[in-house]
């Protein structure tokens, strides 16, 4: 049987009278069809199923029936609306389709075209409420006007709620991050300082790179300002993932501008160091003047902007720098931020001259290599944050194995979160490129391995709670 106090609710086009013949409506046939009204659209909890409330009586305090007790204090009455006995019925099928019942009367309440009638209807009946002869007395009219007007109003809040919801969904909010770039001496200094002055035009003080201009610079401050989209409600949607900072793309944006030698060695100008064995560290000591540098699964896009942002100044002129990623919403805002960091010259930003950044699309399980992936192979290739299901990092090795130079580098950092749906999902990268396909394999038989793994720490203030830490990875040609 169907639990107490849960009767059908009837559409408000086949339960609402015609306006043209309200004179012929008696006050109790005017009271149901308002009741239904009031029931579907101003459903009360059903602890209070038993009281329904006036519009005036909902204002105030009351809020239901209490019991006074034999020490004098008040407690509220616990109410059964049938739920609760009912999920302790012994034989369990009280329900009778009570489920289905809920079901059809939420639909109903979300249906647009019946709200649309009952919204005319209740306009048309409180403008003619003072005509009507069918009410007994005048407390009878007002408290059906009254009923009138709560139901009508709640059409209004409740289209209120449902804008500011969506405006809270699709916000953005701005963040502004700030790295401090570290220029080793193992660089050639000239090259750098007449690169960047030339590439991105003179450093300011706060940069590390004005004062004394015969003293060799130190250091420089990379500054990256993001559209982020307030998601986090869904990981399952790459909307809501694309459109994020997480906080592998900052740590290794932090790792990056500390140690870029380390990160990109092997593309960087370097001086002979005699006998320290300094420039030894950095294995090609005359590299292309516009290497390529890739990012998969770019989101927001701030590692590859620090890139494009850093490299001038560590003397590389004209980095090739492209950003990838996969969802049309993601692609739109990630082409937001390049443009808010690297506009045109009229336009005011944190960095004064425009690099090259492409953006494009690429789908890692069906790569497309269009141009300017197609035009040369990538001396270096990131991705942060990306492997979120099993079968991704095999995917990203097969898109790896179409994009990476002989000699490049493929940056991979994995979080790892211990609990939860993903949890164990960093692992897969490990099998991923231990298990090589032949067709990912190079004509000479090189194929695409780990070449080194390191475990990073959380960062205090970075990165959501499901987060542990991240794995480092190192890949290339072996």
């Amino acid at each position: 049987m169907r639990p107490a106090g849960h009767p059908l609710l009837l559409p408000p086009t086949r339960s609402l009278p015609a306006l043209r013949s309200l004179e012929r409506v008696t006050e109790d046939e005017l009271a149901a069809a308002l009741g239904n009204l009031y029931a579907l659209y101003c459903p009360l909890p059903p602890s209070f199923a038993f009281h329904q409330p006036s519009c005036s009586e909902r204002g105030g305090k009351h809020v239901g029936a209490v019991a006074t007790t034999a020490t004098g204090s008040s407690t509220p009455i616990v109410v059964d609306s049938g739920y609760v006995s009912g999920n302790e019925d012994e034989d369990g099928d009280w329900d009778d389709g009570d489920g289905d019942h809920a079901t059809a009367t939420e639909r109903l309440r979300a249906d647009s075209f019946e709200r649309s009638f009952a919204e005319r209807w209740l306009t048309g009946f409180i403008a003619r409420s003072e005509e009507l002869t069918c009410f007994g007395t005048e407390e009878a009219r007002e408290r059906a006007v009254e009923r009138a007007s709560c139901v009508l109003s709640s059409f209004f809040a409740s289209t209120a709620a449902e804008e500011e919801r969506h405006a809270e969904e699709t916000a953005q909010i701005a963040r502004e991050f700030s790295f401090e770039l570290s220029l080793s001496p193992a660089f050639d200094a000239a090259s750098i300082t007449a690169t960047a002055a030339a590439a991105v035009g003179p450093f300011a003080s706060g940069d590390g790179m004005g004062g004394n201009t015969d003293a060799p610079a130190t250091t420089a401050v990379i500054k990256v300002r993001l559209n982020d989209g307030l998601a986090g409600a869904s990981n399952d949607d790459h909307t809501d993932v694309g459109l994020q900072s997480w906080g592998a793309s900052i740590v290794f944006s932090e790792l990056l501008c500390a140690a870029p030698e380390r990160f990109l060695g092997h593309i960087l100008r370097t001086k002979p160091a005699a006998g320290t064995g300094e420039a030894a560290v950095l294995r090609d000591s005359n590299p292309k003047t516009n290497p390529r540098l890739v990012e998969l699964g770019a989101g927001t896009g701030l590692v590859s902007l620090v890139l494009a942002a850093a490299l001038p100044r560590l003397g590389v002129p004209r980095p090739s720098v492209i950003a990838t990623d996969y969802h049309p919403a993601v692609l739109v805002n990630l082409r937001a931020n390049i443009a808010a960091n690297f506009p045109t010259p009229s336009s005011s930003s944190f960095h004064p001259a425009a690099p090259v950044i492409d953006v494009r699309a690429l789908d890692w399980s069906a790569p497309s290599l269009g141009p300017p992936l197609d035009e040369a192979r990538a001396d270096v290739l990131v991705a942060t944050d990306v492997v979120y299901a099993p079968e991704h990092a095999a995917w990203l090795r097969g898109c790896a194995a179409r994009l990476l130079a002989p000699a490049g580098v493929f940056w991979l950092v994995a979080t790892v979160r211990p609990n939860g749906k993903f949890a164990g999902i960093s692992d897969t990268v490990r099998g991923a490129f231990a298990a090589v396909e032949e067709k990912d394999r190079r004509i000479d038989g090189h194929r695409l391995a780990i070449l080194g793994e390191e475990w990073i720490e959380k960062r205090r203030g970075i990165g959501r709670g499901d987060e542990s830490g991240y794995r480092l990875f190192r890949i290339g040609w072996a």
